[in-house]
């Protein structure tokens, strides 16, 4: 079914959301904000400032609220896979992994023409077991019931074995790097490693995984040469590249070996989950962007991009932002912007995290922001929030109405009409929709190419609600010209 829409630019107010204008000292910059209750605990906040323009997309979560849960979640589960993007999958395939009703993108990984991976290039602790080491000059962000904080840690890792002389592990869950040791557990998925190598398969007899790992096992075979190795539930696989070949090579099967790893320079106490990203965005309640001192190039910092991040405010509550970018409908934020962004959230502390292409917030099923590339990237982690949905609606359906002039998405469930702050709504094509239900017919981005992918166009518009798990959507088309 296709349905017309007039094209508009001009600003509407409709009462159905909570709409809030901010005028400025100079002109009045045409700034809307919604926020829209979720469930219990959970509530979705976007701002549409045409003027700049910028659209910010924000969920805040209410830790402690029964039945909600807060969760950094690999994309499939395991770091690497024998998949096309290896070890990667789209924010939306994540959050439908892990049957969660929310996630965000989080940590940066490896991509490229020649290489690509789902190896989060920081930290990863979930559920209080360390999947992915630290990148050494970079914070992450850490919560559970002690609350949520900024910090930094170093990897510190040891193999012990009779016979043979301690050696050191430089990393975890990672592509070996050269003359290094690396420690792969079963959330590896497969043990990678460049050639020359070592591979030790180590059989788990017993092990506690902290905040990190004390493991004794068995070894039961050394091989050479084995670019990817799979990683079985119950066994760990060493790694050895280079001179640390040698290392691991010095093992003896059938030993014993004590395995150690630790993180210093953070007390994890309290703190259950814990994403890796970069740089922090504000810190004790102050702007205050790290760029330089985590290594971010200036223009990357200076810049204005895609941004995700995640912050805490003084109430505790954990914030999940994305502002979209790359777009003439949203033109992004430079990482000072994202800071005062954050700050202006209530963020006491927050942390930025992978952007571009990468930034989306998935809800029920689909992107509600606009993701540059013009579809999600596959990406190598993110932040998942799981609670309890309402029954879902047998019936739901969408149509298109014209209120004097201007057109709005409106959902049906049976013969009742269902309010707007019951639904979520999101785009696909040449349209917007405010989360009140008006369309604006925006056009085609047209043709980009960003972080050396190119933008993948979708000349058709739909327009997609969902209301309680229950998804329904419309093909819309154009009749008017757009007016600028």
């Amino acid at each position: 079914m296709h349905i017309p829409i007039l094209s508009s630019l001009a600003p509407r107010v409709v009462p159905c959301i909570a709409i809030l204008l901010a005028l400025g000292a100079q002109g009045t910059p045409d700034v809307s904000v919604w926020e829209k209750p979720l469930a219990p605990g959970v509530a979705l906040r976007i701002e549409r400032d045409r003027t700049l323009p910028r659209d910010v997309f924000a969920v805040r979560i209410t830790p402690g609220t029964p039945g909600v849960e807060v969760l950094p979640a690999l994309a499939g589960g395991v770091v690497y896979d024998n998949s096309k993007t290896f070890g990667r999958g789209t924010v939306t395939s994540l959050v439908a992994e892990n049957q969660a009703e929310i996630g965000i993108n989080a940590d940066f990984f490896p991509l490229g023409k020649n290489y690509n991976s789902g190896d989060p290039l920081g930290l990863m602790v979930k559920e209080g077991q360390l999947v992915s080491g630290p990148y050494s000059t970079r914070a992450f962000f850490a919560w559970g019931p002690a609350g949520a904080k900024l910090g930094y840690v170093s990897l510190k890792g040891l193999a012990q074995s009779s016979g043979v002389s301690n050696f050191a592990i430089d990393g975890l869950n990672q592509d070996c790097p050269q003359n290094a040791v690396v420690l792969n557990d079963d959330s590896a998925g497969i043990a990678v490693g460049k050639l020359p190598n070592a591979v030790a398969i180590i059989r788990v007899d017993s092990s506690t995984r902290q905040w990190g790992l004390k493991a004794i096992g068995t070894v039961e075979s050394i091989a050479t040469d084995r670019p990817r190795t799979a990683v079985e539930s119950g066994m760990i696989v060493l790694v050895g590249q280079g001179a640390g070949a040698d290392r691991v090579s010095s093992l003896r099967v059938g030993a014993k070996v004590d395995l150690s790893l630790s993180l210093t320079g953070f007390d994890p106490k309290g703190f259950e989950n814990a994403i890796g990203g970069g740089p922090v965005l504000v810190k004790d309640g102050a702007v205050s962007v790290t760029d330089k001192a985590e290594g971010f190039p200036t223009s990357f910092a200076d810049a204005r991009h895609p941004r995700t991040a995640i912050g805490r405010s003084a109430a505790g509550d954990i914030w999940l932002v994305v502002t979209d970018g790359r777009s003439k409908i949203s033109v992004g934020a430079t990482l000072q912007e994202m800071a005062h962004i954050m700050r202006n959230l209530g963020c006491s502390d927050a942390l930025n995290l992978d952007g571009g292409g990468s930034s989306v917030l998935s809800i029920y099923g689909a992107a509600v922001n606009r993701p540059s590339d013009g579809r999600e990237r596959a990406v190598a982690n993110g932040v998942i929030v799981s609670y309890p949905m309402e029954p879902a609606a047998s019936d739901f359906s969408v149509r298109i109405v014209n209120q004097e002039g201007m057109f709005y998405a409106r959902g049906k469930s049976g013969a009742s009409d269902v309010a707007d702050r019951d639904i979520v709504w999101s785009t696909r094509g040449p349209i917007t929709v405010d989360p009140d239900g008006r369309l604006v017919w925006v056009g085609a981005e047209g043709k980009s190419e960003e972080d050396g992918i190119a933008r993948s166009e979708i000349p058709k518009a739909y327009v997609r609600g969902v209301l309680h798990g229950k998804v329904a959507e419309l093909e819309v088309s154009r009749q008017l010209a757009p007016r600028r």
